[in-house]
């Protein structure tokens, strides 16, 4: 229920992050198209107004230019009569010596036939000479012009707005015309003095090609931007339809390596021992990242304090003065990549004193640290048994050493016989050491049996036991390698296991090898059951205890031997 609940929040979250992504790229695309088209328009608002400061600037050096000279005379033509505001001027109209009559154009006269004639010809710019006090009231100020002049008044230097001209929009500009020397001629009438603000002149640019142009360029933008936002509207959702297959292949993978760790769990606590890791880092400290439910059993420590705390197993009940001899073989094991083997004395939580044969192959692992896989095999019994068969020896020796001369040569057979069975102790040992944890370690030898006894897997040891190869062991049952004067009880025992009434069972029985040399070794049988109770199959491991049995028959024979020259002697 765990992993469907975690598998549905996924995609979901990343749904709304998708969503979320979504809503900032259109906010990230819509606020720079605004601002940008914002721009727009007021770059196309700046053209226009530089237009009419550059007209404006034109009609102004030419009034100036016809101010600067007092005026033109021009011929009397119908469009051009004797300005009737000139009156007072006693030479605005003279005649040619050849007859010709001519009349004085002031600048305001100039500039009103300029624009006249500018209109008449339909050009885009318009200019218009105005003033709240105007002589000629033609030259009356409309409402925006009066708004200007009353703002110059105020000590303004220049007024621009778009504003709506025969129903087109223009850019309208407007600026004061200050009173210069030139103009008392035609207005000292009026009171003005120089440098006082007589007037103004407007210039209007029509705005209508400049805002197709305008319309055109937001046009273009507005589907730049519209591309670049769909663009990036299927980026996302082609990175979130790449990350919602990855998060459902990473779920997938985490649920596999779930179910492969329960089915290994399961597995690890059939078997005698403790399955473990143990990893060391680069700095030094150490960790178990997995331990199997046998420690329990065997010291007394819960496998979830021991990956918690990794000194609960290590140094935890080991002896003090054992430690830097075992961290001394791990270090060599790290450096040069060998298997590491170790026997170890530990002491359980209830104060018990336990023999351990730890197993382990290292593997590097990428941020420099050593992993070891191993296993855990409790030999306090082998060990006992081997203190009880020293105890003896000692105890053959000193007897050996009290004896005359006269039994010289007899001890000196005797110390052979003692030679030979520490070599047979010695092989025993090396045997014991190259034991392995599961098929691959080959600790000891170890096999998958059906209820039926068939052999379906056997690791490279069992087979070295037996001397059968992998291919002719399977074709085998087990009946058929165990000595027929054992196969009855094993029978019985074999059956107890399957029925329930006990998990597994650990004896000594006698099998038949290949060349007809019988093995003699130590079985243990633990039973493996599905969720509803029924047996799937049954785990073997077999340790062959051939050596040990020919070294226990040769210290009978000496003990028979010893007896028998106390015998002698006595008589």
């Amino acid at each position: 229920m765990r992993n469907a609940n975690h598998g549905g929040a996924g995609p979901v979250r990343l749904r709304q992050y998708a969503l979320g992504l979504v809503g900032l790229w259109t906010a990230a695309v819509g606020a720079t198209a605004i601002w940008e088209l914002i721009d727009e328009r007021n770059h196309v608002r700046e053209i226009a107004l530089s237009k009419a400061r550059g007209a404006f600037d034109k009609d102004s050096f030419f009034r100036r230019w016809g101010a600067v000279h007092g005026g033109v005379y021009v011929p009397v033509t119908e469009q051009t009569q004797p300005n009737p505001y000139l009156d007072q001027v006693s030479e605005r109209d003279i005649v040619t010596p050849e007859g010709r009559r001519l009349t004085l154009i002031n600048p305001a006269y100039m500039m009103r036939q300029v624009n006249e004639l500018s209109a008449k010809q339909r050009k885009e710019t318009q200019g218009h000479l105005t003033s709240l006090n105007p002589i000629r009231p033609e030259n009356a100020p409309d409402a925006w012009e009066r708004e200007a002049l009353k703002a110059f008044a105020e000590g303004q230097e220049e007024v621009s707005s778009i504003e709506m001209i025969d129903g087109q929009f223009h850019m309208r500009l407007m600026r004061p015309l200050f009173t210069e020397q030139a103009c008392l001629k035609c207005h000292a009438e009026q009171g003005y003095k120089v440098g006082d603000v007589r007037g103004g002149m407007s210039v209007s640019v029509p705005m209508a090609t400049l805002a197709a142009l305008h319309r055109a360029e937001v046009v273009r933008r507005s589907l730049g931007y519209g591309m670049v936002w769909l663009l990036g509207i299927g980026g996302i959702v082609i990175a979130s339809r790449h990350l919602r297959s990855q998060v459902e292949h990473r779920q997938q993978v985490e649920q596999a390596l779930e179910e492969s760790e329960a089915r290994i769990k399961e597995t690890s606590s059939q078997i005698p021992g403790v399955v473990y890791q143990f990893v060391l880092h680069p700095d030094g400290s150490h960790s178990f990242p997995y331990v199997s439910e046998g420690l329990t059993q065997i010291l007394g420590l819960m496998p979830e304090d021991v990956r918690r705390d990794a000194t609960a197993l290590f140094p935890g009940p080991l002896f003090e003065q054992d430690l830097e001899p075992i961290w001394q073989s791990i270090n060599e094991s790290a450096e040069k990549m060998t298997t590491w083997q170790r026997e170890l004395r530990c002491k359980t939580a209830g104060g018990e004193v336990k023999w351990i044969r730890a197993t382990a192959s290292p593997h590097p692992l990428p941020d420099g640290s050593v992993l070891w896989n191993g296993v855990f095999l409790d030999i306090t019994e082998h060990r006992e048994a081997d203190r009880k068969l020293q105890e003896a020896h000692d105890s053959l020796e000193q007897r050996v050493a009290e004896r005359t001369a006269e039994l010289e040569e007899a001890n000196r057979e005797l110390h052979k016989e003692i030679a030979d069975r520490k070599q047979a102790e010695k092989w025993l040992l090396e045997s014991e050491e190259r034991f392995r944890s599961f098929f691959e370690l080959g600790v000891v030898g170890m096999a998958i049996v059906s209820p039926q006894k068939d052999w379906e897997e056997a690791n490279d040891r069992l087979c070295e036991i037996l001397g059968y190869s992998q291919q002719e062991l399977i074709g085998k049952t087990w009946s058929e390698l165990i000595h027929p004067e054992d196969c009855e009880v094993d029978q019985e025992h074999f059956n107890r296991t399957l029925s329930g009434a006990v998990g597994g069972y650990s004896t000594r029985r006698r099998f038949v090898r290949k060349d007809g040399q019988l093995v003699y070794a130590n079985l243990s049988v633990k039973c493996l059951r599905r969720p509803d109770g029924t047996v799937d199959s049954l785990v073997v491991l077999v340790e062959d205890l051939s050596a040990q049995k020919r070294a226990e028959d040769e210290s009978g024979a000496i003990r028979e031997r010893l007896r028998e020259w106390q015998e002698q002697e006595s008589v």
